[in-house]
């Protein structure tokens, strides 16, 4: 028997979301399309949480952008750091709405909780091949690591529990339709189910 290859698309645009193949070293293709069936079930209800949503509790006020950082770098191509262990770059304010990340792109994020009360934040990283990803907080880090105090300015999130430690993105792929979605909670909510 030869080597089959199949193609999962999405029907509203034909978007291939992944390929699958079957050959002695691979798994059945049968688990192959669970599995990828399975991701993109996930993907549609991450897509989907939101403002028209029954159930949300509409007292938390949560603003995200993306801001641009062009760091700068050394002879050697490394990223330059203050003496704080931050990249230093500039840029301080956010991209045009209609503005969509290009590969390699270097970015923070910024929040802002304008509600009364502290809240747990999750950052998912939502690709259009249904592949999620926690962009913040880190998916080893605690529950303690992701509270956002309230506040009237836009605060860049941090690295694991040190706020001094600006959490700095690249882009990995030009993917038009990737989407970074913050979700706020009362109390931790883990969202590891997702990815």
């Amino acid at each position: 028997r030869g080597l089959v290859e199949l193609g999962l698309y999405r029907g509203d645009d034909e978007t291939l979301l992944t390929s699958l193949k079957e050959n002695q070293q691979t798994p059945d293709l049968s688990d192959q399309i669970y599995s990828a069936l399975q991701a993109q079930a996930r993907y549609r209800y991450a897509v989907s949480l939101g403002n028209t949503q029954a159930g949300l509790n509409r007292s938390y006020h949560l603003a995200i952008r993306l801001v641009p950082a062009e760091p700068k770098k050394d002879a050697s191509g490394n990223l330059v750091h203050d003496n704080q262990g931050n990249p230093v770059f500039g840029h301080d304010k956010p991209w045009a709405a209609e503005r969509k990340l290009q590969s390699d792109d270097y970015f923070t994020i910024e929040v802002k909780n304008t509600s009364d009360q502290t809240l747990h934040l999750t950052v998912l990283d939502l690709d259009s091949n249904g592949k999620i990803s926690p962009a913040w907080p880190y998916s080893d880090e605690t529950a303690q690591e992701n509270k956002i105090e309230p506040s009237a300015s836009w605060v860049k999130l941090w690295q694991q529990s040190d706020k001094t430690q600006v959490a700095l993105y690249q882009a990995a792929s030009p993917d038009p339709d990737e989407i970074y979605k913050a979700i706020a909670t009362k109390d931790y909510v883990s969202f590891k189910v997702l990815e």
